[in-house]
């Protein structure tokens, strides 16, 4: 079937830079009206709808072990629960999914009547007419009397604001258009701060938007860098309204009181390279996470008053030996999380006393997260779960260090932990580095290099790859695969210099630290040669992009989801939404520098004769993240150059964006496709 692919037609192009000239002759596969329009050209909708049409032709093959998976993946969701509720004054929030629906349902009742219940917006009433959905952001007024909510009908992320009177259930207001979907009610409920996307789709403004007077909506930050982003947030206290301008590796905070709302905004800190702050408020003192003065961040604290004085800022906790990854406040404690190793630490400190309880958990590779959800209750929740734990939320009491289960979602179909084990492993890779690896299999495993291994990770933008519970883990590990994540360098899993070591000139550290680790797995024996499936997602596509070029010895098949494939071209275009904002990232290739190193390892630029394993690239047409043609040129050129037999196919989603379908169903439905591709080519009795 490989020799029947779709023929692509060809378009040379030429770009000259230093020196050196791009050709491209598959340029023409991004629409010029991109993004600002829906593709239109004929040639781009016929070439994917063949595209979709083969790999949907290999897909259908295994119809009915692709039915089966998809039937397996669905059984393990939870398909009707409730969320713990939340109390905010004297009504509890709370979000319901029901048998058989998509979408979420979010509910509240009233603490004199805790059974009536009240359903302030169903998702999947919303949904109706429409292939697409996502609600960005959903709050309730401080009177509690309007909800105001985002929504993306698209996938493009580009959000509507709409506002609904709870008593009448009328829509109140005009619907705003084109927002980055962060909304934040001012303290007399009388209107709303939001964040506004250019015509480049950057968040480049925020407005507040009066409710009730017929005003133009009042303009309160402008951010003029392309290279930034702005958003709207609030203090845990809901006191003070933040502005926050945030590019790659730095930012600024600005505030207004939230019961003055056309008040001036205060910058807290002007902006600098390299220099990244996050911003609370507690009884009249902001408590400010930073890496001014030391990588690992510390957590300072200042009056209000004194807050644009950066020599005031004093340190409220000493130790940076960790680092911080995330902080939250309530009336009465500070909620830390640090990364040890890459594996979360959660510690809680009682302001009064000083006192300081750490939070254990029994999993050697875990994700967790602790939180407030109401600031004047003292209401602190815990979120935690590992490849062998069900997401499971607790409550925390301090006065005993102790957590109180509210709820675990354990799968329907059946799991049980005990059959399971996971193990946390450092690889020296080739500079003497130690990267972390978590790895997940069932009990009954033997290192003699017999067992498939899917291997997957990211490395890019100091984001963490969580060794989160995962409904496709199980399915795989089930199948007598080992499942592993590389936590590579360019991610944050051991902290900023770990991100550091994986971006700018130092970006192929990401690429042979996810080699190296390979070669540890097939050196231990937990799989070998022609037995090892690769999988990521946008920049972790990327990386798959990278190393299906330098060893694609190495693997028998790749799945590149969303994959940022066409680098320089894309980097070397500032009208691209993210182009300038991702200098920070990956380099301007404006600069000779950084133009050859990107080159270097640009997928598509690094294309060569050679054998490359199978490999299923999925992309989507709303796509503003990653262009859906990146996917579509890069499966070309490998189709162009490959002297091997193996399959190279492209599925283009033509009703979503950069994070796949909606609803919980569909995207079970997309992640058994790329698992039957898997199999197919790993499994011998697959059939």
């Amino acid at each position: 079937m490989s020799q029947n692919f779709p023929i692509v037609m060809k378009k040379l192009t030429r770009t000259e830079c230093f020196g050196y000239e791009i050709l491209d002759e598959y340029c023409w596969m991004r629409d010029k009206a991109w993004p600002n329009n829906i593709v239109t050209e004929p040639d781009i909708i016929e070439h994917l709808n063949r595209e979709n049409e083969y790999s949907e032709a290999y897909l259908t093959q295994w119809q009915k072990q692709r039915n089966s998976i998809f039937s397996e993946l669905k059984g393990r969701i939870v398909q009707e629960y409730t969320t713990p509720p939340v109390r905010k004054d004297n009504y509890y929030y709370f979000t319901r999914y029901e048998q058989g629906q998509d979408y979420q349902i979010f509910l509240r009742s009233h603490i004199d009547s805790p059974t009536k219940e009240e359903v302030l917006l169903d998702v999947n009433v919303l949904s109706e007419n429409h292939n697409f959905i996502s609600v960005g952001c959903i709050t309730v007024s401080p009177d509690h009397k309007y909800l105001a909510y985002s929504v993306d009908y698209k996938g493009d992320e580009h959000y509507s604001i709409e506002v609904i009177d709870l008593d009448t259930q009328e829509h109140v207001s005009c619907t705003i258009n084109d927002s980055a979907g962060n909304i934040v009610w001012s303290a007399d409920s009388k209107g709303f701060c939001y964040d506004k996307l250019n015509e480049q789709s950057k968040s480049d403004k925020i407005y507040y938007h009066f409710l009730f007077k017929n005003e133009d909506d009042y303009l309160l930050l402008t951010e003029l860098d392309g290279r930034f982003f702005v958003y709207v947030t609030h203090s845990s206290d809901r006191k003070y309204i933040f502005f926050v301008v945030s590019g790659a590796n730095s930012n600024e905070w600005y505030f207004i009181p939230s019961d003055d709302v056309t008040t001036a905004p205060v910058l807290i800190r002007q902006r600098e390279r390299d220099v990244e702050y996050y911003v609370d408020h507690r009884k009249g003192k902001f408590y400010i996470r930073t890496n001014d003065q030391d990588r690992n961040f510390r957590l300072a604290q200042v009056s209000v008053e004194d807050v644009c004085n950066v020599d005031m800022w004093t340190n409220y906790i000493e130790d940076t030996s960790l680092y911080m990854d995330e902080f939250d406040v309530t009336e009465s404690f500070i909620v830390l999380k640090y990364l040890d190793k890459g594996v979360p630490l959660i510690r809680v400190v009682a302001c009064d006393s000083g006192a300081v309880n750490t939070i254990n958990f029994p999993d050697p590779a875990y994700y967790a997260s602790a939180y407030s959800v109401n600031y004047f209750l003292n209401d602190i929740r815990v979120s935690y779960n590992s490849l062998s734990t069900p997401a499971t939320t607790f409550s925390y009491d301090f006065s005993k260090n102790q957590l109180t289960l509210l709820q675990v979602l354990n799968p329907p179909s059946g799991f049980d932990s005990n059959n399971y084990v996971i193990e946390r492993v450092e690889v020296k890779v080739r500079d003497g580095t130690l990267v972390p690896m978590t790895i997940f299999f069932k009990k009954g495993f033997e290192k003699d290099g017999s067992y498939p291994l899917y291997l997957t990770a990211y490395g890019s933008y100091g984001i963490a790859r969580d060794p989160s519970f995962s409904n496709t883990a199980i399915s795989i590990v089930d199948r007598g695969f080992v499942y592993a994540i590389a936590h590579v360098r360019g991610g944050g899993e051991l902290g900023y210099d770990w991100h550091n070591e994986g971006r700018f000139l130092q970006k192929h550290n990401t690429f042979y630290d996810f080699i190296d680790c390979t070669e540890y797995m097939i050196r231990s024996r937990y799989t070998s040669i022609g037995r090892i499936a690769i999988e990521g997602g946008s920049a972790g596509g990327m990386l798959v992009g990278a190393v299906v070029n330098m060893r694609p010895d190495l693997y028998k098949c790749a799945v590149a989801n969303v994959p940022f494939v066409d680098v320089l071209n894309t980097m070397l275009d500032p009208s691209l939404p993210l182009t300038q904002i991702e200098y920070e990232e990956w380099g301007n290739p404006q600069e000779e520098k950084y133009f050859h190193y990107i080159k270097s390892y640009c997928p598509v630029q690094n294309v060569v004769q050679q054998s490359y394993p199978s490999i299923f690239a999925i992309t989507s047409m709303q796509d503003l993240r990653v262009g859906y043609w990146e996917a579509a040129k890069w499966v070309a050129k490998l189709r162009q150059y490959n002297t091997s037999d193996n399959i190279i196919m492209l599925k283009c989603n033509m009703d979503a964006g950069h994070f796949g379908s909606s609803g919980r169903f569909k995207i079970w439905q997309e992640v058994s496709d790329s698992l039957v591709f898997i199999f197919s080519h790993l499994l011998h009795k697959f059939s």
